[in-house]
């Protein structure tokens, strides 16, 4: 999990379960520079695939930033979760079609998964002729 130290004051305890949090120094008095600062390091890469879920601002932002940066590598807005991830995929006939269980899945490991495997699947083709 990636958050900016911009916000260190109001860091939600939960940040304790998660196993790596990556904190990406603030630029003083700037929340929008802080913010794109850690947004940037957040979507370095390399990916397979990226998921988006629920999200409030910003999220859209991100998976837009995901899309340019990451050419080639899918991303799957988890409509069930609603909120911007919804809004992403009722914008998208694309994805609509081609991951309709991104609509109405509710379960989010099982689900993944088999998103990942088939991301995977698409960027490493097996070999031979």
């Amino acid at each position: 999990m990636f958050q900016s130290r911009y916000f260190d004051r109001s860091f939600p305890k939960d940040n304790a379960a998660f196993e790596r949090v990556e904190l990406v120094d603030a630029i003083p008095n700037d929340r929008d520079a802080s913010l794109a600062r850690m947004r940037e390091a957040m979507l370095a890469g390399p990916f397979i695939g990226g998921f988006f879920i629920g999200g409030m601002e910003g999220v859209e932002e991100e998976f837009a930033m995901f899309l340019r940066t990451q050419p080639g590598s899918p991303a799957f807005p988890i409509a069930s979760t609603g909120a911007a991830a919804a809004r992403l995929f009722d914008a998208s006939p694309v994805i609509q079609r081609n991951q309709p269980e991104l609509r109405d899945e509710i379960s989010y490991l099982t689900l993944m998964r088999h998103l990942f495997a088939t991301a995977q699947s698409a960027n490493n083709p097996p070999a031979g002729p």
